[in-house]
């Protein structure tokens, strides 16, 4: 009998990642990170925690690019 694989976050749906590499969860997290630019903000409306995003940012290269996508551009526009 084999055991079917289940992802760290103990989720059994399939986790499919979009044409960056991210996950549904995560692409929602960054849109709302992109309006508030607040981290517990955009974590709170987007319905997960904190300590996914932190998980995110140390373990999630495309997540890691994207975030730092979002956070370099706040910072030149605030120029």
């Amino acid at each position: 009998m084999t055991k079917a694989l289940v992802p760290q976050d103990g989720r059994l749906a399939p986790r499919n990642r979009d044409e960056n590499g991210l996950l549904p969860d995560q692409v929602h997290y960054l849109t709302e990170l992109s309006k508030s630019l607040d981290s517990g903000e955009a974590a709170a409306n987007a319905g997960i925690t904190r300590r996914r995003v932190r998980r995110w940012l140390g373990e999630d290269k495309a997540f890691q690019v994207a975030h730092e996508g979002i956070m370099s551009g706040a910072m030149e526009a605030a120029k």
